[in-house]
Order: structure tokens, then C-alpha cells, then sequence
């Protein structure tokens, strides 16, 4: 397979080098039949296994976190064809042009290995300037810019001689509805668009953030239990209302966020207003829990900034966006907080182009130079 075409800029930060490949889907049904392994399960179990296949996928990309390296998956509809069309793509940093070089050619290696990937998907790399750039430009004009992010929310903290003044509570990400639907409808758009499912690596075991996130959890642990005013003066306090609401949340996240995760970001750009039901079908295709996830609209002066970071595959916090009406700024570690998913959080919002037998084909066929995995 060619290694892919790259482009690559430097600046004091070091080597910027951008690389990527078209994703085409076959029929997820097909892919499976065939094999032995797969021979005795049902409809339903082939989805399930598929969806387990592309857990492994996602799995396998994860790298040591560096700055500036992440990669998207983007889905950009052709209101001509009314077929989706997929790419992968990747961006590295590195201290020389050669060493970026490199890592980008293994990581798109190993994204695009037939043996890694499930079987119902074909990667193909892109080799021209013009392609790529296609890629990171698209779709050429913008009128709309939506994030499906974790739903916060904030209740001031009652407690006397609490430490902070507000619970902050985060959603979460869960398998919500079958994506079948929501591509369908997307296909459908009369307009450009392009859906776009980033992933930055985060080491969650690094003892900073450990540490920080087991004292806020002990925290809220503390609010949501009875406690006395002092020993000098013992009277009983009730426990706080916002921590009760909040510490199971942070139960989640010490639990949850170990080890392997990635920095999730799910946006929906647009050259003009997207129907409202087709967004709310999307933030129902990313969790299935009412009000754990919902949409943020990019506008203002973070809007240029956005745009700036989607043309070359950046992800930037945007402050004002972000913080959802909040009454106080967040601090790094809810910054963090508010997009950090584990593995299994990340894999029930990824989808990778398939078509499934008995429903309409929305995904682009694959050209006949690739060949499907026998």
C-alpha cells in the first residue's frame, strides 16, 4: 500500500506534517459471513462483533500523548450523489521535517493495516496535495459550526468552609442509537457538510491528574456526607445538596479515567444551518442517556479561531463556547474533564463506514484498485 502524500510545515514548536486515507465500507453482513469464526451469529451479533472489531481499531491508535499529534475521522456528505464519503486523517509533530515524516508514515501505516481493521472496511491513502488539503478544507464555505459536547451543569456549593464554591457536574458519552438513520438523513443534506470525530491520546495514570481527580472525588465524598461545623462546636450540618448530585459523577471518573483514553471532540460543520432534528439525532447516535451530551453552537470571535484549528486539524479550547452558560470560568482540571473519555467511552461514538445488507447504500463504493479482504 503507498505510504500516503504529506504535507508539512515547521515553526518553533518543531515539524508539522499532516497525512490521511479515503475509508470505504462494505457490507458489514459480507464481511462476516464468510468467515468461520463468525459462521453460528445471529444479525445481531455480527453488529455486535463488528462494533467490537472497531473498539480494536480505535484501540491499536492509541499512542503516547505529544503535542500537536491527533487524528479525525471525517465524513463529508455530496449532495449531488447523496452518498457519504470517509477519510482518516492525522497530524504529527515532531523535532525534525524527517522525524515527522516518519511517524506519520507508521501511524498511517499501521491506521490503514488491513489486519488491524475490520473487515468490512477498506482504507485506501491519499496521494495528492490537492486531496488532502480537500480534506482539511472542507467543506470550502462556512456557515455553521456545532459541537456535541458533555452536557455541564453547576450548583453553588452550601457547605460552610467548602473550598470551592460550585459542583460541576460532566455528562458522558454512551452507545445511543444505531448510526444507520442518522447517515441516511445525512446523506440526504442539500448541502455540504462534514462530521468530524477527533481523538487526542491521554495518559490518565500519569500521578497528576491522579491525584488531582482522587482529591476532588474525596471532596465531594466529604459534602455529600454529614459532617459537624467543628470540634469546638459539634453540631450536625446535612449534606450538601450539589455534592449529592455531583459525587457520582467523580465516582465515575476515578473509576472510569485509568490509563489509555483519548480527548474526544464530535463536531458537525456546515455551509449552511443544520435542521434541528438531524442534530438532535446525532447527539441521540452518541449517548443514549437523556442530558448526558448535548450540542454547543461555535459563534463570535471563537468562530474564526475554530475554523482556523479545522483547516489544520486542531482541536482548541474555546473558552466561551465551552464553559455552556457556567455562573464561573473552568479550571484546567474540568477543561479536561469536559472531553476526556476511556476507551470504551470513545468506541460507542465512533463509526466506521459500512453498508449493511437490506438497507439503502449511503456510504461511496470503493473504487475497484482496492481489493477487499478475502
Amino acid at each position: 500500500m503507498a505510504a500516503g502524500f504529506q504535507l508539512g510545515t515547521g515553526d518553533a514548536a518543531g515539524h508539522w506534517t499532516w497525512t490521511g486515507a479515503r475509508l470505504y465500507g462494505e457490507d458489514g453482513f459480507a464481511a462476516t459471513y464468510h468467515r468461520p469464526q463468525y459462521a453460528d451469529l445471529t444479525a445481531g451479533q455480527r453488529r455486535q462483533r463488528v462494533a467490537e472489531l472497531q473498539a480494536a481499531w480505535l484501540a491499536a491508535q492509541w499512542d503516547q500523548p505529544s503535542f500537536g499529534s491527533r487524528f479525525e475521522l471525517r465524513f463529508a456528505n455530496d449532495p449531488e450523489t447523496r452518498r457519504v464519503h470517509a477519510a482518516l486523517l492525522l497530524r504529527v509533530v515532531a523535532a525534525t521535517r524527517q522525524e515527522a515524516a516518519s511517524l506519520a508514515r507508521r501511524r498511517l501505516r499501521r491506521a490503514t493495516d488491513p489486519d488491524l481493521l475490520p473487515p468490512h472496511v477498506l482504507a485506501l491513502p491519499i496521494e495528492s496535495e490537492a486531496e488532502l488539503r480537500g480534506w482539511l478544507g472542507c467543506p470550502r464555505l462556512v456557515g455553521e459550526f456545532i459541537e456535541v459536547r458533555k452536557h455541564l451543569s453547576a450548583r453553588p456549593i452550601t457547605r460552610f468552609g467548602a473550598r470551592r464554591p460550585y459542583a460541576i457536574r460532566h455528562g458522558f458519552f454512551d452507545s445511543g442509537e444505531a448510526w444507520d438513520a442518522w447517515w441516511r438523513a445525512f446523506a440526504r443534506l442539500e448541502f455540504p457538510a462534514v462530521l468530524c470525530l477527533g481523538f487526542d491520546a491521554y495518559d490518565a495514570g500519569n500521578s497528576v491528574f491522579r491525584q488531582e481527580l482522587n482529591r476532588r472525588a474525596l471532596e465531594m465524598e466529604d459534602l455529600a456526607s454529614e459532617g459537624i461545623t467543628s470540634p469546638l462546636h459539634p453540631y450536625p450540618m446535612p449534606p450538601d445538596p450539589a455534592a449529592l448530585l455531583a459525587v457520582g459523577d467523580y465516582r465515575r471518573a476515578v473509576a472510569r479515567y485509568v490509563g489509555r483514553c483519548f480527548r474526544l471532540r464530535v463536531s458537525l460543520v456546515s455551509e449552511n444551518e443544520v435542521p434541528a432534528g438531524l442534530i438532535a439525532a446525532l447527539v441521540g447516535s452518541v449517548s443514549c442517556i437523556p442530558g448526558a451530551v448535548g450540542p454547543v453552537r461555535v459563534v463570535g470571535p471563537e468562530f474564526a479561531e475554530a475554523m482556523r484549528e479545522h483547516q489544520a486539524l486542531g482541536a482548541p479550547w474555546l473558552a466561551r463556547t465551552y464553559r455552556q452558560g457556567l455562573p464561573i470560568e473552568l479550571d484546567p482540571m474540568d477543561e479536561l474533564l469536559d472531553s476526556l473519555v476511556d476507551l470504551p467511552e470513545a468506541a460507542s461514538v465512533l463509526s466506521l463506514p459500512a453498508h449493511w445488507s437490506g438497507s439503502p447504500a449511503y456510504f461511496e463504493d470503493a473504487p475497484a484498485s482496492v481489493v477487499p479482504i478475502p
